[in-house]
């Protein structure tokens, strides 16, 4: 009797730690870092939800750039978005914060090969 109690106790605990491990995994995927320069792609997916087919191939592509340390590439794919005639104001800005901060990230990153 008592060892199933106390199997209950370890299997709720394991539970419970789980649940808060999720947690601290959708935290960490809002708000990004890539050489130091944090990137919030939950406000960016926000401001682009409504946005067009186009718009949101260039969002994925962008994302991708990030993830694999492709900053020039990133850069020429905000450029393209950034020069979209569609894109609201704030849309706007947000394209050109990570414009400025792409550039940053591109300063500290380390040269290929290392």
């Amino acid at each position: 009797m008592k060892t199933t109690k106390v199997f209950f106790l370890v299997l709720t605990s394991c539970l419970l730690g789980l649940a808060a491990c999720n947690k601290t995994d959708q935290a960490k995927q809002s708000a990004q870092a890539y050489h130091g320069i944090q990137v919030d792609w939950t406000k960016f997916d926000a401001e682009f939800a409504s946005a067009g087919p186009d718009v949101q191939g260039n969002i994925s592509s962008l994302k991708r750039f990030f993830r694999y340390g492709q900053f020039p590439e990133a850069l020429v794919e905000l450029d393209k978005l950034s020069s979209n005639s569609a894109l609201t104001e704030s849309q706007k800005k947000l394209v050109n914060d990570l414009i400025e901060q792409t550039k940053k990230a591109i300063e500290k990153a380390p040269p290929p090969g290392q």
